[in-house]
């Protein structure tokens, strides 16, 4: 009677076994990851890019690059957009210098982190918009010592005039208050 007990036992875990076992092999199969534009606030990679219209990035640029024509060239075949539709307006990813360049990689706005900083708009002068941008990093002088080092440009927006957006500490943005920021001296680093 015990082995018979123990028989009975033997084949329900059997056959709970087997049961398992055919759940396992015809379960459903998890779905395939999509395919096609990433997911809002992704950024495509190169080789994603180089199926869609494109253009060509002349430099390195980061996240908040705020492009002009000369950022950018048009590939070689017909189809790509015209660089006045990229001008003016700021990368949401960094691109590399070659990469191509989407209509997905741009935003109207320049989106800046929130830190413990202090956002600071800096004018600047006609032309200096071409060399200052998104990443470049600023000393800034009001007299023979710098008051601010190393400051980074997390932006360029402009309007009627062109303005360099930093993140400074409350006591660099101190040190700055008493200053005309038109008249600060700039050196890019």
């Amino acid at each position: 009677m015990r082995y018979l007990l123990h028989l009975v036992c033997l084949l329900c875990w059997i056959a709970f076994l087997a049961w398992g076992t055919s759940r396992l092999q015809h379960r459903p199969k998890a779905p395939a990851p999509p395919v096609g534009p990433p997911a809002s606030g992704a950024c495509l990679t190169p080789a994603q890019k180089q199926s869609t219209p494109h253009l060509i990035a002349q430099r390195e640029m980061v996240a908040n690059w705020r492009i002009t024509a000369a950022d950018l060239t048009q590939p070689p075949p017909a189809g790509a957009p015209a660089n006045a539709e990229f001008a003016g307006k700021y990368l949401a990813c960094k691109v590399g210098a070659g990469d191509p360049v989407v209509s997905s990689d741009l935003r109207s706005q320049p989106q800046i982190p929130l830190t413990d900083k202090k956002l600071y708009l800096l004018p600047l002068r006609a032309g200096e918009e071409t060399a200052v941008n998104a990443g470049t990093r600023l000393d800034l002088f009001a007299d023979a010592t710098a008051n601010v080092s190393n400051a980074e440009v997390m932006a360029v927006v402009c309007s009627s005039r062109c303005e360099a957006v930093l993140q400074l500490t409350p006591a660099e943005v101190e040190l700055l208050k008493p200053l005309d920021p038109s008249k600060l001296k700039k050196i890019i680093r």
